[in-house]
């Protein structure tokens, strides 16, 4: 119909969005503000929305669910990929492990109308510049990113595990 589904949220660009698997019912917006919001997409103009956290590292530049919508990956402006998780989702893994190429970062959650309830799980460090792009494999278990560094990675997303560098 053309109508406008929300105009609040952001007070800064909104830099990337991305539908959550597997219903699509949700959608996660990402901001130069360092802000990361979830909306409810049959809200209409009174819906609500959650805001998954904030980032102190930089504009929020990229974002990608996996297939199952249980797991967030985010790409900044400083080259720092970061991890959410939905704690409320029943197909969420116990604990994934920590590798050296992961750094434990301070967990936040949010919980809303959206019926999720999100907290950072991790932040993963590779790449030199601007992470543009992240993408989930089918099955989940890879994450790839790109940068403006001039690399390609793929990544193991149960533990940060670098796989190969495509550069």
């Amino acid at each position: 119909s053309g109508e406008l589904l929300h105009n609040r949220g952001h007070p800064d660009e909104v830099l990337a969005l991305v539908f959550r698997p597997p219903h699509g019912t949700q959608l996660c917006t990402t901001s130069r503000d360092g802000n990361i919001r979830l909306y409810a997409v049959h809200g209409g103009c009174q819906g609500e929305s959650t805001c998954l956290g904030f980032l102190n590292d930089g504009r929020v530049l990229s974002a990608a669910f996996c297939p199952e919508g249980c797991l967030l990956a985010t790409g900044t402006s400083q080259g720092t990929l970061h991890l959410w998780e939905d704690s409320s989702a029943a197909t969420l893994a116990s604990n994934f492990p920590t590798a050296a190429s992961m750094q434990s970062v301070a967990r936040s959650s949010s919980s809303s109308s959206t019926g999720s309830s999100f907290r950072r799980r991790c932040k993963w460090t590779g790449h030199e510049k601007s992470v543009y792009s992240v993408a989930f494999s089918p099955d989940g278990k890879h994450l790839a990113s790109a940068s403006k560094d001039g690399t390609a990675a793929l990544w193991l997303s149960e533990d940060g595990t670098l796989v190969r560098c495509f550069c």
